[in-house]
C-alpha cells in the first residue's frame, strides 16, 4: 500500500529515491552511489534541516539538535512495534567529512564510511580528539557527550529518552495497534496524529494518542475526538491527559474536542485518553 493505493515496489522504489534525493541536493548531504541511500547520521540531517553549523558552534546547536531528536524518537516510540536507537543517535554523532577519511575508504564511492565514525559511549578516552578504531576510522564529533554524562544531566539528551522509553513502557505501547477508527479531526498538513488502541481488551480503558508537529512554525488548534462504537467498545472519552513530556496535565474536553495550544516547531505530544467501556 502507497498513498492509500496497491503500488507496485518499483514505483515506491522511484519514488523514495527521488524524494531521497531531493532532501540530500537540500541540505547539502552526501549520497550513497546509485542513490540508493543518505550518508549521514540523524544528528546532521536535524543540523542542516535547522540551519545551524553544529561542527563549528556545537554549544548552541546542543539544545535544538537534541530537542529535534527526541521528537523523531518519540514519533517512533510512541507507535507499536519494536524501537531501535543507535550508538550514534544516543551520542548525537556528526557525520565525518570526506578529509577526515583515508582516501582508501572513499575509493569506490562508497560513502557510508562518512556516517560510521568512531565512538566512546562511555567515555574510557577522556574525550580525546582523533582516536582510530582497529577499522582505521577517525572519532567522530559528539554533540549529546557520554551515556554517564548525559544521565547526570536532566536535561540532555539520553535522561529524557530514559523518561519516554518509561513512558512507552507503562503504557504498554509496544504491544498496541494504530486504530484506524479512532477519527480526530483533520489538522494542519505539518502534524501528524496517530491513535493507539489495544485489541478486544476493555482491562485496557485507554486510547494514547500522539500528537507530532514536524512543521517550522507552532500550532494551535482543536482537535475533535470521533470515537465511533466498534468493536474495542468504546463509548465515549471521559477525561485527557498530557503523560509526555509534560506530566498529569488535563485537557478539558468541551462539545468532544479539546485544544491543543501551543505546539511548538518540531515537537511532540504523548496523550492518554481515558475511554468509557463496555462488554463485548
Amino acid at each position: 500500500m502507497y498513498g492509500g493505493q496497491l503500488t507496485p515496489a518499483q514505483q515506491i522504489e522511484g519514488r523514495t529515491v527521488a524524494l531521497v534525493k531531493n532532501f540530500t541536493d537540500r541540505f547539502n548531504i552526501s549520497l550513497l552511489d546509485g542513490g540508493g541511500g543518505i550518508c549521514t547520521t540523524m544528528a546532521t540531517i536535524i543540523c542542516r534541516r535547522l540551519g545551524l553549523d553544529c561542527w563549528n558552534n556545537a554549544s548552541s546547536a546542543v539544545g535544538p539538535v537534541s530537542d529535534a531528536a527526541l521528537t523523531l524518537a518519540a514519533f517512533n516510540g510512541f507507535q507499536p512495534g519494536l524501537l531501535q536507537i543507535s550508538a550514534w543517535d544516543l551520542l548525537g554523532i556528526l557525520a565525518l567529512q570526506p578529509s577526515d577519511l583515508d582516501a582508501k575508504f572513499l575509493a569506490d564511492a562508497d560513502c557510508r564510511w562518512l556516517n560510521r565514525g568512531g565512538y566512546d559511549l562511555m567515555d574510557y578516552t577522556n574525550g580525546a580528539a582523533g582516536v582510530h578504531g582497529v577499522t582505521g576510522l577517525p572519532r567522530a564529533k559528539s554533540l549529546f557527550g557520554s551515556i554517564p554524562a548525559q544521565l547526570k544531566n536532566p536535561d540532555s539528551y539520553a535522561s529524557k529518552l530514559k523518561t519516554l522509553l518509561a513512558v512507552r513502557q507503562a503504557l504498554n505501547i509496544s504491544q498496541g495497534f494504530l486504530n484506524p477508527n479512532v477519527a480526530p479531526t483533520e489538522v494542519a498538513s505539518s502534524v501528524v496524529v496517530l491513535p493507539i488502541s489495544w485489541y478486544d481488551n476493555v482491562a485496557i480503558n485507554y486510547i494514547a494518542l500522539l500528537i507530532v508537529n514536524f512543521g517550522d512554525a507552532q500550532q494551535d488548534f482543536s482537535l475533535k475526538l470521533n470515537f465511533p462504537v466498534n468493536n474495542m467498545q468504546f463509548t465515549g472519552v471521559s477525561s485527557v491527559t498530557e503523560v509526555w513530556p509534560a506530566s498529569n496535565t488535563t485537557y478539558p474536553i468541551s462539545s468532544g474536542a479539546i485544544q491543543i495550544g501551543g505546539l511548538k516547531r518540531l515537537s511532540a505530544r504523548l496523550l492518554k485518553l481515558t475511554v468509557n467501556t463496555t462488554s463485548a
